[in-house]
């Protein structure tokens, strides 16, 4: 038997309590490790969506037909 679920600490501790494995989601190891390398550009990708977003509006799409 084990558990199967997100790694968040409550599924961790339960897994422990039950003295059963955690099965993590795959997907919730790739999202954290994306995020953990991402972190020292996050100021350059904030300054990029806000200009992605700026880029959006009709007008600037428009502009650039």
């Amino acid at each position: 038997m084990f558990v199967v679920g997100d790694n968040c600490a409550v599924n961790k501790r339960l897994a422990h309590l039950m003295g059963v494995p955690l099965v993590g989601c795959a997907s919730h190891h790739l999202n954290l490790a994306v995020r953990r390398f991402l972190e020292p550009y996050e100021e350059d990708l904030e300054q990029v969506q806000t200009l992605v977003r700026r880029l959006r509006t009709i007008t600037q799409a428009s502009k650039l037909r």
